[in-house]
């Protein structure tokens, strides 16, 4: 994701128990078309301009496919190509459901992030170790803290706040 934040395996899978989900009679909850659909806007939602080469092969497909049929591979400006994007998911919306779980699904890993940073900040300092970094939040590795800010500030929360201004959008 374009936040700078890496996400651990747990992390990743919450992420993406929302396109996993299943119905009682144990098929996917959401069609493929659903998923690639959410995937895309999350693609350009999250991925900054001129990043996407930086994207796994399998990506960049998934988002140029969304460019020749959206208009936006034709459009001159930046400012068209947005205007072409927003044009093709008012006329084929995410499944209204899948956005909710996957809001859902972000919204509570945003609040274990920030949960978890609150508490390292808030953890008593040994005299010892004064003037040393504080211990990496629960659940999370140190390498993991590079691109998270304060609560309320990261990165992460950015990105996720772009995210649900998107489906904003397209909410009927």
């Amino acid at each position: 994701m374009g936040s700078g934040v890496p996400f651990n395996q747990a992390q990743v899978r919450k992420i993406l128990a929302p396109f996993r989900k299943k119905s009682p009679d144990g098929k996917l909850m959401y069609s493929k078309a659903d998923r690639r659909r959410v995937y895309q806007l999350l693609l350009v939602t999250l991925i900054p301009p001129g990043r996407f080469d930086k994207l796994r092969p399998e990506l960049q497909n998934m988002a140029g496919e969304l460019s020749v049929t959206s208009g936006a591979a034709r459009a001159s400006s930046p400012k068209e190509a947005m205007a072409s994007l927003a044009a093709h998911f008012k006329k084929n919306p995410p499944h209204p459901q899948l956005m909710a779980d996957l809001n859902k699904a972000l919204a509570t890993l945003v609040k274990e992030l920030e949960d978890a940073a609150r508490r390292s900040a808030q953890a008593p300092v040994d005299p010892s170790t004064a003037g040393m970094a504080p211990p990496p939040p629960a659940m999370m590795g140190a390498r993991s803290m590079a691109g998270l800010k304060m609560p309320g500030s990261s990165p992460l929360k950015g990105a996720l706040d772009d995210v649900l201004a998107a489906r904003r959008l397209f909410k009927k």
